[in-house]
């Protein structure tokens, strides 16, 4: 079973809201609640909500669907379900933690779980505890490299916007600078390394593309090749 890291439950309402926009609420809703369809991998799934608290699809137990959940509450008394909805009704989005079984373990564990409103739908995804990755090597690092030509190119703002982004993904990213990285010409720029995978350089980056690179790279494991810089 692999890790998960967790932004990764952000991915998958995403994945999931598109798929809703695309074939429409019935469609979408069943195929959410197949516990064998393409929206449930290992622990990972789909599960949506109404914004009265009403379970409308739960990918690893059909027989939700259809139950009032709104005043459920967890082992530790937190009434959950009631923070997603008024969350997802005040804000549109967010993210809430409270703890439930493993569909896989059947361990009681914290889950994090991101959800977003759509329509009259709150759809909702979220990673168990014990499958969120803690140790820094094992997240997502990002490097901004901060030399003097980096600076001078607006490198701190750089960094200041990723700060923001990582924060309002709810991301655990490490975030750290390097000295100049002998290519002042195509300041700022930043290393993104991304578990198991090879390092990718971007360069002349602003506020605006960096949020590109930040949710394109780092949340849908999508190089942004229009930004690469090569290295020979």
């Amino acid at each position: 079973m692999s890790p998960r890291l967790k932004h990764q439950a952000l991915v998958w309402v995403e994945k999931a809201k598109s798929f809703y926009n695309h074939s429409g609420k019935r469609i979408a809703l069943a195929e959410f609640s197949d516990s064998k369809g393409a929206f449930v991998e290992d622990e990972l799934y789909i599960f949506v909500l109404s914004t009265k608290g009403t379970m409308l699809a739960h990918g690893v137990n059909e027989k939700y669907v259809g139950a009032e959940w709104i005043n459920l509450k967890d082992e530790d008394e937190k009434p959950f379900i009631k923070e997603i909805v008024d969350r997802a009704t005040a804000k549109g989005s967010g993210w809430v933690t409270y703890k439930w079984y493993h569909p896989i373990t059947r361990k009681l564990l914290p889950k994090t779980v991101y959800f977003e409103k759509v329509d009259d739908l709150i759809i909702c995804s979220g990673v168990y505890a014990a499958e969120t990755l803690e140790k820094g090597a094992e997240r997502p690092k990002i490097i901004v490299h901060m030399g003097t030509c980096g600076i001078s190119a607006g490198a701190r703002t750089i960094m200041d916007a990723l700060r923001k982004e990582a924060a309002n993904a709810g991301t655990n990213v490490q975030l750290s600078t390097s000295g100049c990285a002998g290519m002042c010409d195509k300041e700022p720029m930043i290393t993104v390394e991304m578990p198991g995978q090879e390092p990718v350089v971007y360069g002349n980056l602003d506020a605006n593309t960096i949020g590109q690179v930040f949710r394109g790279h780092v949340l849908q494991g999508e190089v942004q090749n229009m930004f690469v810089v090569p290295m020979k």
